[in-house]
């Protein structure tokens, strides 16, 4: 795309009147900026099918988190920007995952204490 299209302008225009944080305005701003880019057409002829195969492959790419991020910012700009909310109706944030965390064994945790040099530590 040629320079920054007005839409993007005006989506980060509403976002600092929302007073988002400056950071949060920016990742929105790119984030919409990759959306638009990656759909080849103008925002105003994407359909629901367009935004969720481009969600999709995110996943493929980002971490849970990111994609959250991601999903936010497209709601915003189609819900706020460009009142279009029916393209985004039905997006919904993706599960986040949580590793659990790694026990230590018994013999572990008495190695543990073993190498302190005080009770108190």
């Amino acid at each position: 795309m040629k320079g920054r299209p007005v839409s993007l302008t005006r989506c980060q225009r509403d976002l600092e009147a929302r007073g988002l944080r400056p950071n949060t305005v920016r990742t929105y701003v790119r984030t919409v900026a990759e959306v638009l880019q990656a759909l080849g057409r103008p925002p105003s002829r994407a359909r629901e099918k367009d935004v969720r195969n481009y969600v999709v492959a995110l996943q493929q790419r980002r971490a849970s988190s990111s994609v959250n991020v991601a999903i936010a910012a497209i709601a915003c700009f189609y819900v706020e920007t460009l009142r279009r909310p029916a393209v985004v109706a039905r997006l919904r944030r993706v599960r986040v995952t949580h590793p659990l965390p790694t026990l230590l064994s018994g013999s572990e945790v008495m190695k543990l204490l073993g190498a302190t040099r005080s009770a108190k530590y």
